[in-house]
Parts: C-alpha cells; sequence; structure tokens
C-alpha cells in the first residue's frame, strides 16, 4: 500500500497527469496487491491518494494545473502559503495511510482476498520485464530538475510567471529523461505519437473548461450563485472554500471549478480582506474536494482500466479524493485562523 501511494506521489509532484499514472502505476500495484493478498478494489484508491489528493492541490510548488490556474488571477506563485501546504500534507498523508490501514482489514476480515480480473491475467509484469528496468536511483534524477526549478525560481527571487516556471521546469526534466534513456527508446515515433496526442488531449480539456467557465459567468442563474456564495455570513475564507466546492462537484473537474471560481469570484473575496496566498492554496484544496464524485472522468476511466465496477472501486477513490481533502481542507482552514501561512 505505501509503496504504491510513494510512487504515485513521486510521478504527480513530477508532473505526470492522474491518466498517465492509472495506466503506469496499475501494473505494478497488481504485483504488490497480489503478494500482500490485498483486495484489488484497494487499487484505485491506493494510486489516487498518491496522484489526486495532497499532490495535486496541496504540497507547495506542485506542477498540477489545479495549483497554477490561481497564479493568473491572484499574482501568487506555485509556493503559495508554503507552511500550511507543507502541514496539510502531511496530515492527508497520514490521515489517508491509516484510513486505507482500517478499510484493508475490514475487507479481509470480510472474507474478501486478492483476485486478478479477466484483463489482468495479459498485464502483470514478468521477471524479465523487472530485470530489463533502469536503476531506482536513475529513475528518479528526472525528477530533481523539476522540483529544483520550480522551488528555485520561487525562493530565489527571480521574477518570472509561475506557468513560465513550470513549463521550463517540465521541459528541462522531458530533456534529461531522454538523454539518460534514449538507449531504451526502442520506438521513438511511437512514444513521439503517444506523448503528442496526450497534450492534444489535455491543452483540448483545459480550453473547454476555460471556455465553459467563461459561458457559465453569462448565465443569470450563476450571477445569482455569486451573490449568495460571497454573501455567506461565514468567514470569507470559509465561504470561498464552499463556493470552489461545489463549482467543482457540479463539473466534475478540480481545474473546471477553480477556474471559474477565480474568474468570477476571486476578486470579490480579495476585497474582503483575504491574503492572496491563503486564498490560492485554500481555493486550490478545496477544488480537490467534491472533484471526485461519481461522475468525474478519471473515476470512470480508472475503473474501466481495472475492470471494477462502481460498487467495487468508487468506495476506495471516494476516500482518498474526497474524505482525505476534506480532513485536509479542515485543517487549512483552522492553521489560517492561527495564522500560520
Amino acid at each position: 500500500m505505501l509503496i504504491v501511494v510513494l510512487s504515485s506521489v513521486i510521478l504527480s509532484y513530477g508532473g505526470v497527469s492522474v491518466f498517465v499514472i492509472i495506466f503506469s502505476i496499475y501494473p505494478i500495484a497488481l504485483v504488490l496487491f497480489q503478494e500482500a493478498n490485498i483486495p484489488k478494489r484497494v487499487i484505485p484508491g491506493a494510486i489516487m491518494l498518491g496522484a489526486g489528493s495532497f499532490t495535486m492541490t496541496t504540497l507547495p510548488g506542485t506542477p498540477a494545473l489545479t495549483n497554477i490556474i490561481p497564479t493568473k488571477y491572484l499574482g501568487t506563485t506555485t509556493t503559495a502559503a508554503p507552511m500550511l501546504g507543507a502541514i496539510c500534507a502531511l496530515i492527508m498523508f497520514t490521515a489517508g495511510m491509516l484510513i486505507f490501514t482500517a478499510y484493508i482489514k475490514k475487507l479481509k476480515a470480510n472474507g474478501e482476498v486478492f483476485a486478478l480480473g479477466e484483463k489482468d491475467k495479459a498485464i502483470g509484469l514478468s521477471d524479465v520485464n523487472m530485470d530489463d528496468l533502469p536503476p531506482f536511483g536513475l529513475s528518479v534524477i528526472p525528477i530533481i530538475p523539476i522540483v529544483g526549478t520550480i522551488l528555485g525560481i520561487r525562493f530565489s527571487g527571480i521574477d518570472i510567471d509561475s506557468v513560465y516556471s513550470v513549463v521550463i521546469a517540465l521541459l528541462l526534466g522531458s530533456v534529461l529523461t531522454f538523454l539518460l534513456f534514449r538507449k531504451r527508446l526502442t520506438e521513438p515515433k511511437e512514444a513521439l505519437r503517444t506523448a503528442s496526442e496526450g497534450s492534444i488531449s489535455a491543452i483540448m480539456n483545459t480550453s473547454s473548461i476555460v471556455g465553459f467557465g467563461g459561458a457559465i459567468r453569462l448565465v443569470p442563474a450563476f450571477q445569482q450563485f455569486v451573490a449568495f456564495a460571497t454573501g455567506l455570513s461565514f468567514h470569507p475564507l470559509i465561504s470561498a472554500a464552499l463556493a470552489v466546492n461545489i463549482i467543482a462537484g457540479i463539473t466534475g473537474s478540480s481545474s473546471a471549478g477553480i477556474t471559474i471560481f477565480m474568474d468570477s469570484m476571486a476578486q470579490n473575496f480579495l476585497s474582503m480582506g483575504i491574503e492572496p496566498q491563503l486564498l490560492h492554496r485554500i481555493a486550490a484544496m478545496a477544488a480537490g474536494v467534491l472533484d471526485s464524485l461519481p461522475h468525474a472522468g478519471p473515476n470512470v476511466t480508472f475503473l474501466m482500466v481495472t475492470g471494477l465496477t462502481f460498487k467495487e472501486g468508487y468506495p476506495g477513490i471516494f476516500f482518498a479524493t474526497c474524505i482525505v481533502p476534506l480532513i485536509g481542507l479542515i485543517c487549512a482552514l483552522l492553521l489560517a485562523f492561527m495564522g500560520v501561512c
């Protein structure tokens, strides 16, 4: 369980898309969970705990879209509220591991064991595959310039747009990856084709989200919702968190939720005296709470890949991407009220 979570954390913090992580980690998780006799239905939640919770919204410097979007509206950086983010990430990781440890014990007590699905028999890693893999240390090296560049630009005070800093960091990581493993790239054309398709898909998805947000702003009912959210008699930070949560839940996307919120409400909340760094981090964390309801795209994709039904696989996803982020968000609000930033 811990190996799967940490592997997902490393890839996610290194800028790898959740959709790619699903396909990358699933075969490894199958081998590990089979050896530990952990029910297969836990795998989606385990991977999403590492890739779709604190690394996506909470860890300072994460290159996830949900963490980048606020920088364009608030003038912040991807490392906004670093102390608060780091503490909450640790809390979310710990809470997630405790929840899943209890969940696995309950499943085993009910007599559930690991069982391969029909699709899984063709996925498993053989000893030959394992022997052909590069050393672990060498595989981790490309992530170092990604994280190092993002954090280095932030703490050195270099005046550069946060989006460009992430682009530069990911470009360095990609170039280094190619230089280190070019001899292992047996089909470069196929790799370029797959990467291009993935990037175009990501660009189109992001563009559609921005367009959707622009259309939503023009709907009279949404203007009423803006007035409702900004007029709540809670502390402005709590009102902002609730607003982002609701929008992310409706759209089924954290990036859509935070884009619409930033585009239509951020200035209203800033005018209430909220510190931009706090609004950035709280909004990003709130966007990752209700974004993973059953209709969210990654959930459908993950269950399709694993061959699990919603009844089997979704409880773990819900724990990892809704309950754990909610715990983190509550802790973040408490820390913000205590002056931690």
